[in-house]
C-alpha cells in the first residue's frame, strides 16, 4: 500500500496541480505540502489539513486518515477496508435518527453476533 505522501503526489499530479498551487487551495505552504509527500515531516497532517486536501484532490479523507496514522485506536478497520469506508461514506449520507441507528446496530449484532474480529471462540 503506498504511504500518504505518494497518494497525495499522484492525486495533485492528476489534476495537474502543482504543489504550490495545491498547498494555495488547501491554505497552507508549499514547503508543508512538499515534505507531506516527501514523507519528511516529524508528525502527520491534521486531520482538518487532511479532510481539506482530499476536497481539493477529490480523495478519500478516511483513507488519507489511515494513511496518516490518525486513525483513532480500535478504530482502524473503518478506515483501512474500502468497503468499510464506503459504508461509512453512505451512512454520513443518510439522516439517521437514534431509534434508526438502534435498529441498524441491533440489525448487525444479530446478523454478525458480537464476535469481535480475530477471536476464535
Amino acid at each position: 500500500m503506498k504511504g500518504l505522501g505518494s497518494r497525495i503526489r499522484d492525486l495533485r499530479l492528476a489534476k495537474g496541480l502543482t504543489q504550490q498551487a495545491l498547498a494555495e487551495k488547501v491554505g497552507v505552504d508549499d514547503t508543508y505540502i512538499s515534505k507531506i509527500e516527501g514523507d519528511v515531516l516529524p508528525y502527520p497532517p491534521s486531520t482538518k489539513t487532511l479532510h481539506r486536501l482530499a476536497k481539493v484532490l477529490n480523495g478519500d479523507p478516511l483513507e488519507f486518515i489511515s494513511l496518516a496514522k490518525r486513525t483513532p485506536s480500535g478504530f482502524e478497520i473503518l478506515t483501512t477496508a474500502s468497503s468499510a469506508r464506503e459504508f461509512l461514506r453512505a451512512a454520513s449520507k443518510i439522516s439517521l435518527g437514534d431509534r434508526e441507528w438502534s435498529e441498524l446496530t441491533t440489525y448487525l449484532t444479530r446478523r454478525w453476533g458480537r464476535k469481535e474480529r480475530g477471536n476464535s471462540g
